[in-house]
């Protein structure tokens, strides 16, 4: 759609739009004092947030290797007057939005950070596309970032699994070239060799391999035993 203006009446639209102001002087100047007047009801509100936004704002989304779901996310208006500024500042606040401002230069920077409070308010300014869009990328990256802390979480786990068995073999050679196996219990004597001969296996795959005729709990019990006589034993060596 094109709106075509009269060129002689172009002056007088500007004026009463606010956009131009006469000072005291008679001087024509562009107002700088923004728009208020011009935008009483919520619905004008909101979509002068958008207009502003249009003519001088951006949105800055973090790269995916950032871990926090929330972070990153930076939007921003650019004006020439603080006015202008404060007055998006009001408008955002109305909607429990609080945006920061700072000078940058000659300019006044009204920002925002965190992606939920960035898509509430492209939602706000009737965004639908952009907002959904941004709604998908913040849960894929949510999801990501839940599967990279699970997978590390497992490789984790693992580790801390491979490390107790290798400790747990360390101790059952101790005993072995000390005081022998066979002056073990039978009870030991059957951890022993379920565990030499699954060197790295979690407590509950022992638990599984036996059958459940044993608790993790007791297999857990009685390898500790295993390291405090071999920590005993090495004791006495020394």
């Amino acid at each position: 759609i094109t709106l075509n203006i009269d060129p002689s009446n172009a002056q007088d639209i500007l004026f009463e739009c606010g956009i131009l102001v006469r000072d005291e002087f008679g001087r024509v100047s562009i107002s700088l004092v923004g728009d208020a007047h011009l935008i009483i009801e919520r619905e004008a509100k909101l979509a002068y947030l958008a207009g502003t936004f249009l003519g001088g704002g951006s949105i800055s989304i973090p790269q995916e290797t950032t871990n926090n779901k929330n972070s990153g996310y930076h939007m921003e208006w650019t004006f020439a007057s603080s006015n202008q500024a404060n007055l998006i500042c009001s408008i955002l606040a109305e909607e429990d939005i609080f945006a920061k401002m700072v000078e940058r230069g000659d300019n006044y920077i009204v920002y925002i950070k965190g992606g939920e409070k960035i898509s509430t308010v492209i939602a706000l300014m009737g965004a639908t596309s952009s907002y959904l869009a941004l709604e998908s990328k913040m849960v894929d990256r949510q999801m990501r970032n839940l599967v990279n802390r699970q997978s590390n979480c497992i490789s984790a786990n693992i580790d801390k699994t491979v490390s107790a068995g290798l400790k747990q073999i360390e101790a059952i050679k101790i005993i072995e070239s000390t005081v022998g196996l066979e002056s073990l219990p039978a009870s030991l004597q059957e951890i022993v060799n379920l565990r030499l001969q699954n060197p790295e296996a979690s407590l509950q795959d022992l638990a599984d391999i036996m059958g459940n005729t044993i608790t993790k709990s007791a297999i857990n019990l009685r390898l500790r035993k295993l390291m405090q006589i071999a920590k005993e034993l090495g004791d006495t060596n020394d």
